[in-house]
């Protein structure tokens, strides 16, 4: 990931919501500064190992939900369940933008 990050191949080359991500999860270090930095970019991994236990996205909301249900001990309550019920409701009342 580290030597795509800093190539100059198109496909590799992030756009402003992964710089912000970065700089996020890199936190209020000096080198955080620079979202481009090699040094960013291993505090924001160092991080994101080292104190979230989940990190998800909403383009992917539901594996995000599947995911988080085996980090809940004990809890019978199925997230992704939950969140396709909610989803299907706003469809069908017709809430959905």
């Amino acid at each position: 990931m580290e030597s795509c990050l800093f190539s100059e191949d198109p496909e590799c080359q992030f756009d402003t919501k992964q710089e912000i991500l970065i700089t996020y999860f890199c936190g209020s270090a000096w080198e955080c500064g620079n979202r481009k930095s090699v040094r960013a970019l291993q505090l924001a991994k160092k991080h994101i190992e080292e104190e979230y236990s989940v990190v998800g996205i909403t383009e992917d909301l539901n594996n995000t939900m599947i995911l988080l249900e085996h980090y809940i001990p004990g809890k019978s309550i199925k997230i992704s369940q939950f969140y396709d019920s909610f989803q299907n409701n706003i469809i069908t009342t017709g809430m959905a933008s």
